[in-house]
Parts: C-alpha cells; structure tokens; sequence
C-alpha cells in the first residue's frame, strides 16, 4: 500500500505537493483530501524526529474535512451555473432591447426646458397626482443632467439626475424601461428626460417631493461600464490616495460632498469673525508635510496690525498647523 506523508513543520499542502517523505503535505486534511482513504497516511509532528501512523481521531477529522469540502465544491458549482444561467438570461434580454425603438411622439405638445430644481408654477404648471385627473395645467417639461441614482423595481427603472447641486427623480416605464439604453443606463451618463411632473405619493420621497414621469429620454454621452464605472474607478471606500488623486470626481459622491459643504459653512463662519475682528487671512501655499493626504493643506496666518506688532498666526479647521514662513 502506498504511503502519504506529512510532516507539520517543514511541509507543504499545495497542488503538486508529491506526499513523499521527501515531499510531504503539511496538514493530514489536505492530503487526505487529495488521495482519498486507501492509502496510508504517517504523520511526523512539530518537535518530533520519525514519522507515525496518524491517529485514527485525526483521521476522522480528515474524513468530515473531505466531506465539507466536497459540500462546498457542489454549492460553487450550482452558484456557477446558476450565474450564467442568468448571464445567459440577461444577454438574451439585453439583445431583444437592441430592437425596441423609441421616438419623441410629435403628436405632443413641445416641451418646456427647465432646470432641476426649477418650482415656478407658470413653467412647471400643474403637478399630477393621478392618471384619472384631468391634464388640464400639465405641462411637458425636458430636463438635462447627469445620471446619480439607478433603481430598478419591476418592470420600473427609477433615474435620479444631477446638475449642479439640483437633483431631480425621473421614472421610466412601459417601453422605456424594455430599452437597451435604459437597462444598461449607467451613473454619470448624460441624459435628457421629457415628460410630466408627478407629485410622489405622500409615503415616497424625492427632491422636491416630485418625480418626472418620462414619455421619451435620450442619451446625450454615454459613460463608460465595467472596470471602467464610475463606481469602479472612484469607489466610496477606496483608499485615501486614490480619492485625493481623483478628487474632481470623488466629490461628485453624495457624502464627501456633503462634507464639503459644512466645511465651508464652518470657514465662513470663521471669515465672518475675521471682517469684524478686523482680521486678514493670507495663505502662503502648501506645508513642507502636504503629502500627507489633506485635501488643501495651507499655511495661514492671520494679520491684525491695529491691535498687535507682529503677526498673529492661526489655523482653520481642515488646514494644516501654521508653521514659519
């Protein structure tokens, strides 16, 4: 009978370990694994000098280690498969949406092109809040930016666009929604969107409390999918040097954003007591340490020559500690 060997200290559990006393894995489980229950197995452990037959307790061990094992293998293969059943299955979808072809229906009134966070009545007109009320003060309205939320629900796609600091939620349905452009809509596209202002129901949000229910939407510049997303390319939790390096798009995120706007809510505050304290703010460049990944490392000091000789330095929250000139 052919023998397995293992040695706990110097060996080795990898594909082309040989399982000779030469070459011998490093655990009993992993070679067991590999050769299966007919062989015999000697065991040499850490701090001993001769190989023993291993024990039947590990054995055992070995055995249910197999078994865990093969469990784990057939679940990978049923993921596998059922992952591309559904590659499959989306791939037939995507090729079917390449043939559905939608148009601007002329037969509707020309719509009125508005900003996103536009509220004028005369522009907007009348918000719907169901399909039963009459149309009458409804008004078609087009909008323009840039693709920040995708949510799929159903047979819905909900789209919320950004421009600026406005935003504003768009639905699409029906045909809209079966389109090879919109089921492969991805952030940071460029998207026009026409249709009618809805008043969402009272148990929904949305900027404004109001979505627009699309009719017809176009692509102005599609962005990119795959590794090269958005998402991909500018993750929320990447690393530190990475989001300073792409900061121009990092804050195009929800959350440093945000961070950016108390930050200059809190420096206003400071330049206000500036003015009155008579102060003036003179920032002299970056800091001898500005790698160190702040996002706008300055030295900054403050001069007030009606009360004080010399210059008195201070540093605003977000800054690096003043240092000498």
């Amino acid at each position: 009978m052919a023998v397995i060997y293992i040695d706990e200290e110097k060996g080795i559990d990898a594909q082309d370990t040989a399982g000779t006393e030469a070459a011998p894995f490093k655990s009993l489980p992993e070679a067991f694994y590999r050769h299966g229950a007919e062989l015999e197995y000697q065991v040499k452990k850490s701090g001993e000098e001769e190989f023993k037959p291993a024990a039947k307790a590990a054995l055992k061990k070995a055995v249910n280690y197999v078994a865990q094992q093969k469990k784990k293998l057939e679940a990978a293969a049923k993921r596998a498969e059922k992952e591309a059943q559904e590659e499959a299955a989306r791939a037939a979808v995507l090729e079917e949406a390449k043939n559905i072809k939608i148009t601007d229906d002329p037969a509707l009134p020309k719509p009125v092109s508005i900003l996103l966070d536009e509220t004028d009545p005369a522009k907007i007109g009348t918000l719907r809040k169901s399909k039963d009320e009459p149309s009458e003060g409804v008004v078609r309205v087009s909008v323009q930016g840039r693709v920040n939320r995708v949510a799929k629900q159903g047979g819905l796609i909900f789209v919320t666009i950004r421009r600026g600091l406005s935003l504003m939620q768009c639905l699409l349905s029906g045909q809209l929604s079966k389109t090879y452009d919109a089921l492969t809509l991805n952030r940071e596209t460029a998207i026009e969107i026409i249709g009618e202002l809805w008043e969402v129901p009272s148990h929904a949000h949305a900027p404004l409390d109001r979505e627009l229910h699309a009719d017809y939407f176009r692509i102005i510049a599609a962005a990119p999918g795959g590794d090269d997303a958005f998402t991909n390319q500018v993750p929320v939790d990447g690393d530190t040097q990475t989001l300073l390096n792409l900061r121009h798009l990092t804050l195009r995120h929800e959350k440093p954003a945000a961070i950016m706007f108390v930050r200059d809510v809190v420096e206003s505050a400071f330049h206000t007591v500036y003015k009155e304290l008579n102060c003036r703010k003179v920032t002299t460049g970056p800091c001898p340490d500005s790698g160190r990944g702040r996002l706008y490392p300055v030295q900054v000091r403050l001069l007030r020559r009606d009360l004080l000789p010399d210059p008195v330095e201070s540093a605003i929250p977000g800054d690096c500690s003043p240092c000498s000139w």
